[in-house]
């Protein structure tokens, strides 16, 4: 999988990120899941969350458990 960087604005507390087109943010890629994870905002700080997919989420090449 190649690595890509792309700033994504947040307008709000929370975007969601999957191949469903119900996210915010859509990855059409077989290795990303429905619903895959999610980034909120809190106190001015960012935190990613796995949301149980198959293949994990990655920051930084890091796989996350949980959140960040």
């Amino acid at each position: 999988m190649e690595n890509y960087t792309r700033m994504v604005p947040i307008a709000g507390k929370v975007i969601t990120i999957g191949r469903d087109p119900g996210n915010d943010f859509v990855l059409d890629h077989p290795m990303v899941s429905r619903f895959h994870a999610k980034v909120v905002v809190a106190a001015d700080k960012h935190y990613a969350e796995d949301l149980g997919s198959m293949h994990g989420t990655f920051v930084n090449q890091r796989r996350i458990v949980g959140h960040l």
